[in-house]
């Protein structure tokens, strides 16, 4: 029952706010938070040493920042088409006269 309501969320997101890789990579922030909780709620195997704590604290944050530098360039492209939009709509508005 549960996973018709998460493919219908994820498509609407997909289609309103987000694209495609935004959406997509969203999901997988399910990978940090599971890490984190899972180190919270209990004593998971991959605490026993220094290399798998570093491994998945590293794999964690990666998968962080990437979504992050995502949004940004997310945000960047939707503020040059504004600009742009806005540049294009001035110009329909005052069109530059013919020179002689």
């Amino acid at each position: 029952m549960h996973a018709p309501m998460m493919i219908l969320c994820f498509a609407n997101t997909v289609s309103t706010c987000a694209g495609p890789t935004l959406a997509t990579s969203g999901l997988a922030l399910q990978v940090p938070i599971a890490i984190v909780s899972d180190a919270i709620v209990k004593h998971p195997i991959w605490i026993q040493s220094a290399i798998t704590i570093t491994c998945t604290l590293v794999g964690g944050a990666i998968i962080v920042i990437a979504f992050f530098g995502l949004n940004l360039k997310e945000r960047q492209e939707e503020e040059e088409e504004t600009v742009q939009d806005k540049t294009e709509e001035s110009e329909s508005l005052f069109p530059s006269l013919p020179r002689d």
